[in-house]
């Protein structure tokens, strides 16, 4: 291994902003940028994440540059001072890349939780994604991707949340504990890569290593990045809406329950994110109306319903009484942000 230096009322209508935990969205077979790393030392075996990010060719082969967590190749993620004495890039074909010592490289910077690693190997189908150094907006949705634990694909969207302004350290805002190795596994935004996760605990955020913080490390170390020409967008986000009215009910009569809103997918789209509205056409009021799941192409909803009682009117033969028979009913529009991925041929 070598070092380097270096809910408000809106007139009728109430909205609701509803965090979702989406089903991650499984990738085709083909090679990508995204591949599993194994460390193996003296006690046991871990696995990891890393990603291409550049490649340079050389006659038949190609010299293939990874960016990978520094953490699981300097021991630290199994324990201090233990040495990996193999380390392999596991390809999607079922061969794998035997990476040597003098193929990693390592910042002196105990800080950065980013390592290259460069290794000469027959391209296949691998295409690199693009570093990005910008720091991300709060809030901007990003994927992490990697692996479950039967080794396909995963895709798990995510918004950027900064813990502190001056944090190196940013996380996302879900659970990303299905991905197994997550260390390493790039966090990507449309234009390329922006992070490495360096922890993913379950049932917690995963926290990223900014590639910025070890910008002039990747750019000392792989080189070529300034005049390679830009990857294909990583994904495309955009919002649907979905309305339905809510069943009819007996003025002055409380009605609790759920509700599913159908939403329509296409077979690589993921649903993050939701907004609920219910317009008050018919004179009911809204008690709660939380979220439930995003599950199986369907919003649940629970809610709670009140009629609003129809007040009397004159008319010339005295007041009119109230009708304890009227119905009211709303309806319900679900606006839910999607996350496209490219299609994998």
């Amino acid at each position: 291994m070598r070092t380097h230096s270096g809910c408000s009322f809106f007139g009728v209508t109430l909205v609701a902003l509803l965090l979702v935990m989406p089903t991650p969205v499984r990738a085709g077979t083909s090679e990508q940028a995204v591949l599993r790393l194994e460390v193996v030392t003296d006690a046991s075996t871990f696995e990891g994440t890393c990603v291409l990010v550049q490649q340079e060719a050389d006659g038949t082969e190609s010299v293939l540059y990874f960016l990978a967590s520094s953490r699981l190749l300097t021991g630290t993620e199994a324990a201090p001072g233990v040495v990996p004495r193999r380390v392999r890039i596991l390809r999607g074909d079922s061969t794998a890349i035997e990476v040597a010592a003098t193929e990693i490289i390592l910042p002196t910077d105990n800080q950065t939780d980013v390592a290259v690693i460069r290794v000469r190997a027959t391209r296949g189908t691998l295409t690199p994604l693009s570093p990005v150094f910008e720091l991300p907006q709060p809030n901007r949705v990003f994927i992490v991707e990697g692996f479950d634990a039967g080794r396909s694909r995963l895709s798990v969207p995510e918004r950027v949340r900064y813990d502190s302004p001056t944090a190196l350290v940013i996380k996302g805002d879900r659970d990303a504990g299905r991905l197994i190795g997550c260390a390493g596994a790039p966090a990507i935004v449309e234009a390329g890569v922006f992070a490495l996760v360096s922890t993913c605990p379950a049932g917690a955020a995963p926290s990223l290593a900014l590639l910025s913080s070890a910008r002039r490390f990747i750019s000392d170390n792989v080189p070529g990045l300034d005049s390679s020409p830009p990857s294909a967008p990583a994904f495309t986000v955009f919002t649907r809406s979905v309305s339905r009215p809510f069943p009819s009910i007996r003025r002055e009569v409380q009605q609790n329950g759920d509700v599913e809103v159908p939403i329509e997918l296409e077979p690589r789209e993921i649903v993050f994110d939701a907004t609920a509205s219910i317009t008050d056409e018919h004179s009911l009021h809204l008690a709660d109306l939380p979220v439930l799941s995003v599950r199986d192409r369907a919003v649940k909803l629970r809610l709670t319903m009140v009629g609003t009682p129809l007040a009397p009117f004159a008319t010339a033969a005295g007041p009119n009484p109230k009708d304890d028979h009227a119905l009211g009913q709303a309806l319900v529009t679900v606006r839910v942000d999607v996350l496209s991925l490219p299609r994998q041929d």
